[in-house]
């Protein structure tokens, strides 16, 4: 199997917020110029990569999902944060689901900021050593009579 990575998840994010959001564009990047609105930017805000136990690793990514509305339509962005909390709560990445966790959000200046993380448990390769060296035995063994 592939190893996930962020951009794997981004993917994922962004191929949810197109499925719920069929007539607004969304952008991989942050907001460089002005857009015509309403229009999506999916970041990545942080990214943690932790040592568990072992070769076990846990990777949490936040990413910050900003919508641009046109100007007086403040309701865009209440609802759209209601919302991408259903869209965002579980996406597809690689065939597999992934639980979006810590949502939060925030309004203003006709943008929205929406905060999810994603934590997934990767694994190092195990190392291609053997396990056990070989093992000569010496001397002589004597039936019991």
């Amino acid at each position: 199997m592939q190893q996930v990575t962020i951009s794997h998840v981004q993917d994922a994010v962004k191929q949810a917020i197109e499925t719920a959001y069929p007539d607004i564009p969304v952008v991989n990047g942050e907001i460089t110029e002005p857009a015509e609105p309403p229009r999506f930017f999916i970041g990545l805000a942080e990214s943690r990569h932790t040592k568990e136990l072992g070769r076990r690793f846990l990777q949490r990514s936040a990413f910050v999902i900003r919508l641009v509305s046109p100007e007086g339509e403040s309701s865009l962005l209440y609802d759209a944060a209601e919302q991408l909390k259903e869209t965002l709560g579980w996406i597809d990445v690689g065939g597999s689901p992934l639980p979006g966790t810590d949502m939060r959000f925030e309004a203003a200046n006709h943008v929205l900021q929406f905060y999810v993380t994603y934590s997934m448990l990767l694994w190092e390769k195990a190392p291609d050593e053997p396990l056990m060296g070989s093992i000569s035995q010496e001397g002589i063994v004597h039936a019991k009579q």
